[in-house]
This record gives C-alpha cells, structure tokens and sequence, in this order.
C-alpha cells in the first residue's frame, strides 16, 4: 500500500510547514545529532511499561481468582496432570505474550533518536524514508485533512496486528480456567480498539491513549490469568 506522504528537509521544516514553503526547526533530530536522547531513560521507561502494567494485571488476575468463583476455578485446574507438564506451556504461553510487548516496544529506544517526544501526529510514523536524489529529505505521512486521517486509522490497525498474536493464544489458555473473566476482559479489549482507532484516527496522537489504557489492562490481565494458572499448576 502506498501511502500518501509529505517531504521534509532534514532537520529544516516541520511537516505543516514543509507543505507552505516555510521554513522552521522540525520535530525530526538531526541525523547524527539527538541532542534530545537519553540512552538511560529511554531503557528505563522501556522497562517500567513492561514491568509495572504486568505486576498490576497479575494483581487484577489474583483478585479475580481469591473473590471470584474459587471453587470452580481450582476445579478447572484439576483438569490438567500437573505430571503432564501443563504449567510449563501456561508459562510459554505467558512468556510468549511478553516477547510480543518487548518487540513491540524496543523500537520506542529509537525512536528517541529520530524524534522528539512532543513531534505529535509524527509519531504515527513507523519508517522515516529518504528521497534518493541528493537533497537529504525525508519522506513522512501526510497528517492533515482526510489523508492523515486515513493514515491514524491505519496505523491503529497496524498497531492491533502487531499486538494480536499475545491474544490469540492468551484467550483460549486463559478461557479453559476463568471463562467469564476471560470474556469481560475480550469485551474490555473489543472496546479499547474502537476507541483507539476512533481517537487516533479523528482526534491525532493522544486522543488514542484511552483505548490504549482499556486494550493494556485486557492483556495484562490476560496475561495475569495465565501466569497465575502456571504457578497453580506447578
């Protein structure tokens, strides 16, 4: 799919103003130059979203588990031989999800090198290309008016293909032991998508934060009833 874009030359024009003539600073660094990166924060806020929202779904996954229904739940797990080494493919399963977020995350250590955190609607941009003709410009998506629209919409629903595999597998593992909670939480993920395609798409970068947060407690929780299906089946 080829992706209407705007032109920017290198560290000269914003995208808005690369399209009126003007010249400004632009929200991209300079190749060479991030004099905004931090090596150390990026890592460390890397680590927080992958630690922090997990110990808080695995606290939600506990909590379903000690006021839900117990009983069942424990029952559910007896269905498994503990012999038969179901606590070690719950771990895989779990494990695998978090590889998913890693991946997804990691480029985020980048792209603190080519933009700046407040670039806005920039950040939408998964690849920053160059025109090969000698003149050093960048090719980025348009973001204004229906095209950049379209643009926020598709990069939502990239954003939930990249994030998908995680479920596929998270919801039948965790669906075997906590079927109803399993299904409040794909609900809750269900929700969160259309708000973050909406958002994202009508209102620019931030506005899709809100269904980000509903899709990111769907699968820590997920995640959470997983992992706490592995340790109870060790």
């Amino acid at each position: 799919q080829a992706f209407p874009s705007t032109i920017l030359s290198s560290a000269h024009r914003s995208t808005r103003s690369a399209m009126a003539g003007r010249t400004e600073h632009s929200p991209l660094l300079e190749s060479g130059a991030p004099e905004d990166f931090d090596a150390g924060k990026s890592i460390a806020f890397i680590s927080v979203l992958l630690t922090v929202p997990r110990l808080i779904g695995f606290g939600i996954a506990f909590a379903i588990y000690k006021f839900g229904a117990t009983a069942k739940y424990d029952s559910q797990l007896k269905t498994f031989g503990k012999e038969d080494g179901y606590g070690w493919l719950y771990l895989a399963v779990y494990l695998f999800s978090v590889v998913v977020s890693f991946v997804n995350l990691f480029p985020m250590y980048y792209k603190g090198k080519v933009m700046k955190a407040d670039a806005g609607n920039l950040r939408a941009n998964m690849f920053i290309y160059t025109v090969d003709d000698g003149s050093n410009k960048h090719v980025v998506l348009e973001e204004e008016g229906g095209i950049g629209e379209y643009n926020r919409a598709n990069r939502s629903l990239g954003h939930f293909v990249e994030n998908v595999a995680g479920f596929l597998l998270l919801i039948p593992f965790a669906g075997k032991v906590f079927t109803i909670p399993t299904s409040v939480l794909i609900i809750i993920l269900a929700v969160g998508r259309v708000a973050h395609q909406m958002g994202y798409a009508s209102g620019g970068y931030g506005k899709h934060a809100p269904g980000f947060m509903l899709h990111l407690i769907s699968l820590v929780s997920l995640e959470g009833l997983v992992l706490l299906s592995a340790i109870r089946l060790f």
